[in-house]
């Protein structure tokens, strides 16, 4: 089946967005050092948990928990946290202005605009979406009058993103997976319990 969106209707209650480094860390036995190596394959993670609801109403809970158990189906998962829009004032039809490569750990961007004049800004712990991948903003940036600028971010790219690819700011998503292999909500008369599920960003 194809990769769903994330109902309207179960937007969750409350959720953990956290990105799960990929590396290895060593200790020196003489003195404790530690060296950390890093594999460029972070992943975001997602704890999220869907508001109590009447029984009546199940608003498809059931039918999104069995459709996902297992990991196969993907599901496109936003910030939920962020109300879907940057903090700062960035907006516009944005793209890449420079490619970007492996491991790099900016975004080299052109064509925004400000939603309250002047230079377009970005918060630290702002989203921006790229060829498939979510980017969280590293540090409080303010672009260029003419929308352009160097956006320094978190997690690194993955892979080559081409010139003029686009830059998603409102609701910028990732794919991920359910990993367990059952999941669903506990009912009791006239009402479904609050209900917990985690997700894996795949790619």
């Amino acid at each position: 089946m194809p990769t769903i969106d994330w109902p309207e209707a179960l937007i969750p209650q409350s959720a953990q967005l956290t990105l799960r480094k990929a590396g290895a860390q060593f200790a020196s036995p003489f003195n404790g050092t530690l060296q950390a190596l890093d594999f460029i394959a972070e992943r975001w993670t997602l704890s999220a948990s869907l508001a109590q609801m009447a029984a009546r109403n199940p608003r498809g809970v059931d039918a999104f928990c069995n459709l996902l158990a297992g990991g196969v189906e993907r599901v496109r998962v936003w910030p939920f946290h962020t109300g879907g829009v940057p903090r700062g004032s960035l907006r516009g039809n944005v793209t890449v202005r420079v490619a970007a490569a492996r491991g790099d750990t900016v975004l080299r961007v052109q064509g925004a605009t400000s939603n309250a004049g002047g230079a377009p800004t970005l918060r630290a712990g702002d989203f921006l979406g790229c060829a498939g991948q979510l980017f969280q903003v590293a540090a409080d940036f303010a672009l260029a009058v003419g929308g352009t600028g160097d956006v320094p971010v978190i997690n690194r790219v993955r892979g080559t993103i081409a010139v003029s690819a686009a830059v998603t700011w409102a609701r910028p998503t990732c794919e991920m997976v359910m990993p367990a292999m059952q999941a669903g909500p506990v009912r009791r008369a006239g009402a479904i319990e609050s209900t917990a599920l985690d997700f894996v960003e795949v790619w």
